[in-house]
């Protein structure tokens, strides 16, 4: 059976990669991210979508053979993973607000743009589906383009309804590099 050791609860360019590094070198690994799903496992684009939707998920049988789980959209349901595996410990990535919208302006949302400029749509793309799903409509609420909205709502400020429930905490503070940045775009990272 599946059990988590580490259900990470911070967003995507917080330093979530250099996370599943290091979490794989310290036989923590396999991390499940949303690498995982682009790559390995792109059949779970629809499972992701059914949880968004509030259905019932078999996280066990998702999660089958990995230890850990760090980025979107895991962090999105960090709470019920804890429940699953109430042994596990919450890892939680922040990051400068400030850098971390630029971040995510430069990268995520950039590449999610130029996938919609090329006429990518929620009906012909699973991961412009998701992204809006769980970015653009979901996390931001429509409004990812207004700075301080999004800022407020991110894991560097005081993130509104966020708890870690009385499970150890472990808070990894990231300091990351604009080269970074470009070799996510450059899909080297």
């Amino acid at each position: 059976m599946t059990m988590l050791k580490i259900v990470g609860a911070g967003w995507g360019r917080t330093g979530t990669t250099s996370t599943l590094t290091a979490l794989n070198d310290l036989r923590f690994g396999p991390c499940y991210t949303f690498f995982t799903i682009m790559g390995e496992k792109p059949e779970h684009f629809a499972r992701w979508q059914a949880a968004y939707a509030g259905e019932e998920i078999d996280w066990p049988t998702l999660f089958a053979g990995y230890n850990s789980v760090v980025d979107w959209p895991t962090c999105d349901f960090y709470a019920a993973l804890l429940q699953q595996w109430p042994e596990a410990r919450i890892l939680l990535n922040v990051r400068d607000p400030e850098k971390w919208y630029a971040s995510m302006v430069n990268t995520i949302w950039e590449v999610y743009e130029n996938l919609r400029r090329a006429g990518q749509t929620t009906e012909t793309n699973p991961l412009v589906r998701l992204g809006q799903t769980m970015l653009w409509q979901g996390t931001f609420h429509g409004r990812f383009e207004e700075k301080a909205y999004a800022i407020g709502l991110s894991p560097g400020s005081s993130r509104p309804g966020w708890s870690a429930a009385g499970h150890p905490l472990i808070v990894a503070t990231h300091q990351h590099h604009d080269r970074a940045d470009s070799q996510f775009r450059a899909g080297r990272a």
